[in-house]
């Protein structure tokens, strides 16, 4: 197995059917086992410390946030950012499902946070955001779901939204999953040959990017979701011509301590 921590992203065109198989994939995954995946996704990731410590860097202390969570899953950055910023926070969780107070997934955050939250299929959908979310937002926060989103075009296309959403000042925080780096993950891997057999779906090979594979996830080993391995040099040709700066990257998470690359980024136009 490569690694995939610098081999070029080949861009090749991915066809309707298959990008509709990819989103199909993960739809179907998240729509029968999101509670039971929330149940084993509860703690904070350590390079969020990270992310608020540069905002905290750009932002009034103490002012109000204006935060977009796309792919928000349970809310738990949510609980953590509520205890890092003591001052107000008016929050947007987006998620192919809604996380529910009621059974637990999530928990309420402090009375200055108000939030609200968006069921959206944004890997099908041809908009990447809800089309009653409008506005810009102080931080916007892609943890955890560039890899799941089918083809680089589709990629690009949801970064370009989210870029253009940003306050001047703003910061845009984006987790690489590396996970095709990593020999625990890479013992997951399923050929696409067997993509029927666990994730329901034919997929052939042929028709996918460099870096899209099936992983195998839970005890049993009878399920797969679609995840894409973004290269550091493919992340440079998704954001070529959005904009956006560098304001700080770095590695953190996981037991190895670099299992996300992490790039947080800001509008070129706004001040350092």
């Amino acid at each position: 197995m490569r690694c995939y921590g610098g081999g070029p992203p080949l861009r090749t065109a991915v066809d309707q059917a298959t990008l509709i198989a990819l989103a199909t994939i993960n739809r179907r995954f998240y729509g029968r086992h999101a509670r039971e995946f929330s149940a084993t996704r509860q703690a904070p990731w350590r390079g969020w410390s990270g992310v608020v410590a540069c905002l905290k860097e750009r932002a009034p202390p103490g002012g109000e946030l204006r935060v977009l969570d796309f792919g928000c899953g349970n809310g738990r950055f949510l609980r953590f950012l509520g205890e890092q910023w003591h001052g107000p926070i008016e929050y947007f969780g987006v998620d192919l499902h809604v996380p529910s107070t009621a059974t637990g997934e999530t928990v309420e955050p402090r009375p200055q946070v108000t939030a609200h939250w968006y069921a959206h299929d944004f890997l099908a959908e041809s908009e990447p955001l809800p089309p009653n979310l409008a506005g810009s937002f102080d931080l916007i926060c892609l943890f955890g779901i560039l890899h799941h989103v089918p083809s680089f075009a589709r990629r690009q296309a949801l970064l370009q939204i989210l870029a253009q959403s940003l306050q001047p000042r703003g910061l845009m925080a984006v987790t690489l999953w590396q996970f095709a780096n990593q020999e625990r993950f890479r013992q997951r891997l399923v050929p696409w040959s067997e993509s029927e057999h666990v994730a329901g779906i034919r997929v052939s090979a042929s028709e996918l990017e460099p870096g899209d594979f099936l992983l195998r996830w839970g005890a049993e080993g009878n399920l797969a979701r679609y995840c894409h391995h973004v290269t550091l040099l493919e992340w440079t040709l998704l954001t070529k011509g959005l904009g956006l700066r560098v304001v700080r990257g770095y590695r953190a998470d996981g037991a190895s301590g670099d299992l996300n690359e992490y790039r947080l980024v800001s509008p070129a136009t706004g001040h350092p």
